[in-house]
């Protein structure tokens, strides 16, 4: 049986993280996003985004671990979007692709959440992709029930839109 254990993130992982990102975009975002635009992403895209975040504490991040190797990871703060200033907002949760289905999604939602009700927030929003269908059967499965919002996009070229989801915790 695999253990996987999770850790609160620290800035030397942010290249951890980023790769993570990278990796996972390209592989999720697969026939959603422009393939030239998916095969162009940097691993080090996010390292400085994510650096920043975690210094000025804007940020919270925390990694899943099997032995020594970082697989998945999550960042957390307080919601960027009007409506929802006092959200905790579930800015990302990625799992490298090897390692989808073996639980490590779930251990670090759970981290999120504990954070949460912990902090006093009574809901926690994310964005996700329309056509997502993997990751929100995952976020419904963990309680995340759309409310209609949408916001539209461009990534790549391509204009989207992505669906928010919320869970209450109260």
């Amino acid at each position: 049986m695999i253990r996987i254990r999770t850790r609160i993130a620290n800035v030397e992982d942010a290249t951890s993280i980023s790769t993570i990102h990278a990796k996972s975009w390209k592989e999720a975002y697969k026939g959603l996003l422009p393939n030239k635009y998916l095969n162009e992403i940097k691993d080090t895209r996010w390292v400085d985004m994510i650096t920043k975040g975690l210094i000025d504490n804007t940020m919270k991040a925390w990694i899943a671990i099997i032995e020594d190797e970082i697989i998945a990871c999550t960042c957390i703060g307080d919601s960027r979007y009007k409506g929802y200033e006092n959200q905790l907002e579930l800015i990302s949760i990625y799992v490298l692709p090897e390692y989808w289905n073996v639980g490590a999604g779930s251990l670090l939602i759970d981290e999120v959440l504990k954070y949460a009700e912990d902090n006093d927030y009574v809901e926690v929003g994310l964005w996700v992709l329309d056509g997502n269908n993997q990751a929100i059967r995952f976020y419904e499965k963990n309680g995340f029930l759309s409310n209609g919002d949408t916001i539209s996009c461009t990534i790549g070229e391509k204009h989207t839109n992505e669906k928010r989801y919320i869970k209450k915790l109260i």
